[in-house]
């Protein structure tokens, strides 16, 4: 019998396929023991709500229905092709551990790996896609939104990182699967 998979890989995975696999691996292997620990518990329902005043604040402030023009009436997109590369094994099985499944597939060559036909199909998102306001966006809002919406967005990415930094810890901690 071969030894076990060590629980991270020596090398980050190239492509966005190989890291979605890493990111189901250590899912599946680590789900019971993570979702049991209290810390990470704790962290990922301050990310959750974390995620929800974001949304809250993104919808209230305009956000939502401005990049949703964009995409589907205007033919413009943030999320281009590309753009997937910037994501971790780590952030993905965060994605995970909150019940967000990973996508099979691109659902267009031109765009993002994980944007969808209702937006991005990922609950939690890289920093860079979080925090992107194009230059029409920021003609849009105004300074006390834009302001709004950064320290909600701030708070969504300070807890996402917590709890990226907390799981790769506790699974380096851990004997591999």
């Amino acid at each position: 019998m071969p030894p076990p998979a060590p629980p991270f890989t020596a090398r980050p995975p190239d492509s966005v396929e190989e890291k979605i696999v890493e990111a189901r691996r250590l899912y599946e292997a680590h789900k019971d023991s993570l979702r049991g620990d209290p810390a990470i518990a704790l962290l990922i329902d301050a990310l959750d709500r974390a995620l929800r005043a974001s949304s809250e604040v993104m919808a209230a402030q305009g956000l939502r229905e401005i990049c949703r023009r964009c995409e589907t009436i205007e033919g413009g997109s943030c999320c281009g092709a590309g753009i997937e590369h910037h994501y971790t094994p780590t952030l993905l099985l965060v994605n995970l551990l909150l019940d967000t499944p990973l996508p099979d597939g691109r659902a267009s060559h031109e765009s993002c790996f994980f944007l969808g036909r209702e937006g991005c199909r990922l609950k939690v998102r890289h920093a860079l896609c979080v925090n992107y306001l194009c230059a029409k966006t920021r003609k849009i809002l105004s300074a006390q939104a834009i302001s709004q919406i950064q320290e909600a967005v701030g708070e969504e990415l300070e807890a996402g990182f917590a709890l990226c930094e907390a799981l790769t810890r506790t699974i380096r901690a851990k004997p591999g699967p």
